[in-house]
């Protein structure tokens, strides 16, 4: 009769929605299962570069306490050896030299003609 062959293609209809709703289900948990396992991955990735960048800072506080160690240990010795010649005029104080700011005017006589 119309009413049970309506009634079988109904079911059949709720099945085959079930089903599709089903696999979309699975392609969704797939994929949600592959953008976790990047997203672990990027975390490890991460996780490794920022050990390797605490190394290279470790090095370089290292590097510049050593500097810093050397420089002071220059300094002492350059004011030791001033302090030897002082009079003598052999050891110029240790200072940052001044550059001028406006140009300096040379004398004729030590100019150049090129």
């Amino acid at each position: 009769t119309f009413s049970t062959r309506f009634g079988d293609l109904l079911r059949r209809i709720e099945e085959w929605e079930v089903e599709e709703l089903r696999d979309q289900h699975a392609a969704l948990k797939d994929r949600c299962a592959i953008e976790l396992e990047d997203l672990r991955q990027a975390s490890l990735q991460q996780d490794e570069n920022m050990q390797q960048l605490q190394v290279a800072q470790n090095q370089l506080g290292g590097s510049l306490n050593s500097l810093s160690a050397r420089l002071q240990d220059l300094q002492i010795s350059h004011a030791a050896l001033e302090a030897t010649t002082v009079g003598r005029g052999a050891v110029a104080p240790m200072e940052p030299v001044a550059r001028p700011t406006e140009p300096v005017a040379v004398p004729r006589s030590q100019r150049s003609l090129s």
